[in-house]
């Protein structure tokens, strides 16, 4: 769940149409069917001076891509199995650049794709 959907939530909890233009979900059916598909992934942006921040959330992974100029400058990826609280970053790791490639994928196509 993103704060993008508490909007939607909100309004469909009180019987109300939400617009239609929204970018969040109503997770009311969670309520009463908690392992209903959802979300696959919760995604976030930052703006630090001149550097954008565009980042991607799954169960297990974070992916981070800061962005100057219209260049991904720095990559981040973080595994929250192992290191919850994101000390070391595997994106440059030989190993973690299927996951990466997945995840920057996974972050250009946007919000609201279900499992």
């Amino acid at each position: 769940m993103e704060l993008v959907d508490l909007y939607p939530t909100f309004a469909d909890l009180c019987g109300l149409k939400a617009p239609e233009n929204l970018e969040g979900l109503s997770f009311r059916p969670l309520l009463s069917e908690p392992d209903k598909p959802w979300k696959i992934a919760a995604y976030t942006q930052v703006q630090r001076g001149g550097t954008a921040g565009k980042s991607v959330r799954t169960r297990r992974w974070r992916y981070n891509e800061w962005i100057r100029d219209g260049k991904v400058i720095l990559t981040e990826l973080f595994d929250h199995a192992s290191d919850p609280q994101e000390y070391r970053n595997l994106s440059e790791m030989s190993d973690f650049k299927e996951t990466c490639q997945e995840l920057s994928g996974l972050l250009k196509s946007g919000h609201n794709r279900l499992q």
